[in-house]
């Protein structure tokens, strides 16, 4: 069968595009390889490569790769809470669909259980939505019940990959999230002399550069809704 493309939506609150962020604070399943890195060297390495390495997902013994479509206003506020880094790469939503990709499936703690019987594709977009609870006199909780899981804010995709990696074509990115221009400037000045062909492509690619304060620098991203969304036209 051939799959028709995503549509492009006209939503003040709505992003068309999908942003994996390179640095992560809190808990991670990242090889250690990818562990000891900076998150720009993350950035580099998956550009230079064009593949993403999964890590696994917590409580689903399934792999996959985590994006956000948080809108301009929602990665400021996660960059400011300290979740995330001004440093990654986004794709249009239609092209991560394409190569498997869809939103989170949010699943309440007390139907956790079931996950157990999904496929592993499916697994690894569960996320367990759930307060927590308080044990009563003589009860012993599992920890899918007893534990907090609530993530709704980083309105996540996920990228499924059983075989630990993803490749994806350059052209696709729709652009870059990066720390500075200057940090950019200096990478496609190096690339220059080990590898012209890729500081080309990058050199040509769209970047944005976000604080928590909202977008700082931008080279043709262009912005919705008065600065609140990002987003940008894909053929």
């Amino acid at each position: 069968m051939i799959i028709k493309p995503l549509d492009t939506i006209s939503h003040p609150d709505f992003n068309d595009v999908v942003i994996h962020f390179t640095g992560r604070q809190g808990r991670s399943n990242r090889s250690s390889e990818i562990a000891v890195m900076s998150d720009w060297e993350r950035l580099t390495k998956i550009l230079q490569s064009s593949t993403f390495i999964s890590a696994e997902m917590f409580g689903v013994n399934a792999r996959a790769v985590c994006f956000t479509e948080g809108t301009a206003a929602g990665c400021s506020w996660l960059i400011s809470e300290g979740r995330y880094s001004s440093c990654g790469i986004a794709f249009s939503k239609r092209y991560l669909f394409s190569l498997g990709g869809g939103p989170v499936l949010q699943i309440r703690g007390d139907e956790w259980p079931q996950v157990e019987s999904l496929s592993e594709s499916v697994r690894a977009r569960v996320v367990r939505l759930w307060p927590g609870a308080s044990v009563e006199f003589g009860e012993n909780l599992p920890w899918w019940l007893e534990r907090r899981s609530e993530w709704l804010y980083e309105r996540e995709w996920r990228l499924p990959s059983v075989s630990g990696s993803t490749s994806f074509d350059l052209d696709q990115v729709a652009f870059l999230v990066i720390p500075s221009v200057d940090l950019l400037y200096e990478w496609v000045k190096k690339l220059t002399v080990t590898n012209i062909e890729m500081a080309r492509a990058i050199a040509k690619m769209r970047y944005v550069v976000i604080g928590p304060a909202g977008i700082l620098a931008s080279n043709g991203v262009r912005q919705r809704g008065a600065g609140k969304l990002l987003t940008t036209v894909i053929d």
